[in-house]
C-alpha cells in the first residue's frame, strides 16, 4: 500500500509556471507594440482611449 501514497501528491514546477506567465505578458505587450507601429495610429482599438476612439469614428 505504501507505493500508492505518491498518487495523492501533486507536483508543480512553480518556477516554470512563473516563467510562462512572464513570457505571456511580454508576448502580449510585444503584439500591442507591433500593432501600434504597423498602423501608425495612436488609437487602434477602443480600449486604448475610449473617448478618443468615439470622437475619431
Amino acid at each position: 500500500m505504501a507505493s500508492f501514497g505518491d498518487l495523492n501528491r501533486v507536483n508543480t514546477n512553480v518556477q516554470s509556471l512563473d516563467s510562462q506567465l512572464s513570457l505571456n505578458r511580454v508576448n502580449r505587450d510585444l503584439a500591442d507594440s507591433r500593432m501600434r507601429m504597423s498602423t501608425g495610429l495612436k488609437i487602434n482599438k477602443a480600449e486604448d482611449n475610449a473617448a478618443g476612439y468615439s470622437i475619431a469614428t
